[in-house]
C-alpha cells in the first residue's frame, strides 16, 4: 500500500514538474516573440514629456510582463496614434503572432500597409481581421473600400451591404453603396441612400455633393 502511494505521488510530482516546465517554455516563447515586435525608440526630440514617459512603460511592461501583450500592444498604439508607422508596423507584425486569436492586430497592421500602397497584403489581414471577428465594422468597412480600389466591386458593395445589416444609418457605408447605384444609372436609389446619408452625418460633405449630382 506505502509503495502503491509512493509510485502515485512520484508521478504527480513529475506531472507537476513537466506542467511546470511547459509553462516556463511557453512563456519564455511569448517573450521571445515580444522582443521582436519592440522597435528601437526614435528621436523623440520636441516631444511632449508624457508621451516619452508612456513609451517607456508600455516598453518595460512589454519586456519584463507579466502583462506583455498588452505592453506590446500599447506600445503599438502609442507609435500608431502619433505617426511613427515603421516602429507601429514591427509591433503590429510581432502581435499577429503573439497574439493571434485578436482581430484587432491584423486590422491596424493592414491600415499601415494600405498607406504604403501594399493594397493586397492589407486585403489579407483585413480577411484575417473578419475571420477573427465577423462583427467588426472598422475592418469590414476597410475591406470594402480596398476590394472597391482594386477592382472587385461585387465582393465590395457585399460587405458594404453587410455594414448596413449592422450598422443601417452607417453614412459611410450608404453614400459608397450609392456610388454603385449612381453607376448602374440608378439615379433614384442613390438619392434615397445618400439622403438617408447625410441624415445620419448631416457634416457629411462628400455625400451632399453626390447628392447633389444624383439631383442633376
Amino acid at each position: 500500500m506505502f509503495r502503491k502511494v509512493a509510485y502515485t505521488l512520484i508521478a504527480l510530482l513529475l506531472l507537476a514538474g513537466a506542467a511546470g516546465g511547459w509553462c516556463l517554455w511557453e512563456r519564455n516563447r511569448e517573450a521571445a516573440r515580444i522582443a521582436v515586435g519592440i522597435p528601437a525608440q526614435p528621436d523623440l526630440e520636441g516631444w511632449h514629456r508624457e508621451f516619452y514617459f508612456r513609451l517607456q512603460h508600455a516598453e518595460r511592461q512589454a519586456r519584463e510582463g507579466p502583462r506583455r501583450v498588452e505592453g506590446l500592444g500599447e506600445l503599438a498604439r502609442l507609435y500608431h496614434a502619433n505617426g511613427f508607422m515603421d516602429e507601429a508596423g514591427q509591433a503590429y507584425a510581432a502581435l499577429l503572432e503573439a497574439d493571434p486569436s485578436n482581430g484587432r492586430w491584423p486590422h491596424l497592421y493592414a491600415t499601415i500597409l494600405a498607406d504604403y500602397g501594399q493594397s493586397q497584403q492589407a486585403i489579407e489581414l483585413e480577411r484575417r481581421a473578419l475571420d477573427l471577428a465577423p462583427d467588426y465594422v472598422a475592418a469590414r468597412m476597410r475591406l470594402a473600400d480596398a476590394l472597391a480600389k482594386s477592382g472587385q466591386p461585387a465582393e465590395a458593395r457585399a460587405h458594404y451591404e453587410k455594414v448596413i445589416q449592422q450598422e443601417p444609418d452607417n453614412a459611410y457605408a450608404l453614400a459608397a453603396l450609392a456610388r454603385f447605384e449612381m453607376d448602374g444609372g440608378r439615379a433614384s436609389e442613390a438619392k434615397a441612400l445618400l439622403e438617408k446619408a447625410v441624415g445620419a452625418e448631416p457634416e457629411f460633405t462628400s455625400a451632399w455633393s453626390l447628392l447633389a449630382v444624383a439631383h442633376e
